[in-house]
């Protein structure tokens, strides 16, 4: 009997550490974020972008705020700024189908269209799977496999006759290989956005220069939607890459990151 109470509050234990990992939405500013749709639903779409960006202020962090957020842009006339919002909603809804269409549809409306860079297949397939998985969907896993093994541990230091033998062990070794798979999956991703760090034009039309100030000459000149590379700060500028590996500094105030 008591081995059998051992044995229950062990699993009790594991239970509670798996409910520990669950992820919590950040709160969002209902008020606005309702008013925000009443607008929207009206075709009064500068409105609705004032108190939707005022719930964002508030601390929302929703992707439906954020595809919202882009339709009313994309409504409104502003390409940058739908492309922008629309490249947020991507980071926690990545598989959206309509999501997806929207976004096709307002990159087919932009002034730019620049060649990329070829790359391996292999680099073109680990890019996409890197962005058609949220973080927090990885970490999820990870921290779930990492629960998962220490409540096994644990109940098999508690209740040896029932958890042991080769079987234990090929899920502990099953779980110990999906652990791993997603916190190199995780790092990636994290070393990617960081590396990447995208950002969008979000005015009518801006000049790359060679260097950070009006003096240097100008290199190219791109145009509101266009997605790049952003890089280092001096000053009032930001340089950045784009898609066809050109260089130049372009002011602050013309590109916004995607990361909020």
């Amino acid at each position: 009997m008591q081995h059998r109470k051992i044995c229950n509050l062990g699993a009790a234990l594991c239970c509670c550490l798996l409910l520990a990992g669950c992820h919590s939405n950040s709160p969002v500013a209902a008020r606005y974020y309702n008013e925000g749709n009443s607008l929207f639903a009206k075709a009064n779409f500068r409105a609705a972008i004032e108190k939707y960006e005022e719930a964002v202020t508030a601390g929302a962090a929703d992707g439906e705020l954020f595809y919202n957020l882009g339709t009313a842009h994309f409504q409104s006339g502003d390409l940058g700024k739908a492309i922008l919002w629309y490249l947020r909603t991507q980071r926690l809804a990545p598989r959206d189908p309509d999501l997806r269409d929207n976004l096709n549809k307002v990159r087919n409306g932009r002034k730019d269209s620049l060649p990329g860079v070829k790359r391996s297949r292999l680099n073109v397939w680990w890019t996409w799977s890197l962005q058609r998985i949220t973080l927090n969907e990885t970490l999820g896993v990870e921290l779930s496999a990492f629960l998962l093994a220490i409540g096994i541990l644990l109940l098999r230091t508690l209740c040896p006759r029932l958890f042991s033998g080769r079987r234990t062990h090929l899920v502990i070794a099953l779980i110990a290989v999906v652990w791993v798979v997603t916190t190199v999956f995780a790092i990636s991703r994290v070393s990617f956005d960081l590396r990447e760090n995208p950002g969008v034009i979000t005015v009518a039309e801006t000049k790359g220069r060679n260097g950070p100030g009006e003096q240097f000459p100008v290199a190219f000149t791109i145009h509101e939607g266009l997605e790049v590379q952003s890089k280092r700060k001096q000053g009032t500028w930001r340089q950045v890459r784009l898609s066809n590996g050109w260089t130049g500094w372009v002011k602050q105030d013309a590109v916004e990151s995607v990361d909020l």
